[in-house]
């Protein structure tokens, strides 16, 4: 968990306008994968290279935990809509998972 998570802080921290609707995509797919591994449907993921790592987290997680993950998301895609800072809002994202 924590690997995996310092990773993507790392990515937002050198997250640019530009490009936060794909780190936000790519949470989307992470926390879809773990969703999929915790309802035994692991061999429709997309991440399988970081399948080990989902495993991992999915063990950590539990359902009610991913939807709320997800609902974030959306949230932090309608204040970016709404030219909040988009490096706050990340952080402010990964800070609470």
């Amino acid at each position: 968990k924590i690997r995996l998570g310092e990773k993507f802080m790392k990515k937002a921290a050198k997250a640019s306008p530009e490009n936060i609707n794909a780190a936000l995509a790519a949470w989307e797919l992470v926390l879809r994968d773990i969703m999929l591994i915790k309802n035994q449907n692991s061999e429709n993921i997309i991440n399988r290279q970081a399948e080990p790592d989902l495993n991992k987290i999915a063990e950590n997680m539990d359902n009610n935990h991913v939807k709320d993950l997800l609902e974030r998301i959306r949230e932090i895609k309608n204040l970016y809509k709404q030219n909040i800072n988009y490096k706050l809002l990340l952080e402010n994202f990964l800070i609470n998972i």
